[in-house]
């Protein structure tokens, strides 16, 4: 499972990174085997008046058109809410595979959610 961790509007220091990498790795790792790539990109608006960032957006992107978004002004509290919802919504798709007895499924078709 390859982990991509990109910022837009928001500077993110290499601790930042390395939290975001373990939780991630924490999260998603029972299914690595399953997941080709998890997609972290943190945006932010710019800064206000005052030079505060007011809230960021993680968006976590996982193969089969899996996409989940929330918005925190703390990224740590916003990625842990992302992998939850991430790891419901993955558990979801891999039972409907594992019912409907699609393993092989292309993974250019979108996931029934």
């Amino acid at each position: 499972m390859k982990v991509s961790i990109r910022g837009k509007n928001v500077a993110i220091p290499d601790s930042l990174k390395k939290a975001i990498a373990e939780r991630v790795g924490l999260a998603l790792g029972g299914l690595a085997d399953r997941i080709a790539l998890v997609m972290v990109c943190i945006t932010g608006p710019p800064a206000t008046a005052a030079g505060k960032p007011t809230a960021c957006r993680v968006e976590i992107t996982i193969t089969r058109n899996l996409r989940v978004e929330t918005t925190h002004v703390d990224p740590l509290v916003a990625v842990k809410v992302a992998l939850e919802s991430a790891q419901r919504k993955v558990s979801r798709m891999l039972r409907h595979e594992f019912d409907s007895g699609d393993f092989g499924a292309s993974p250019k078709r979108p996931a029934r959610i």
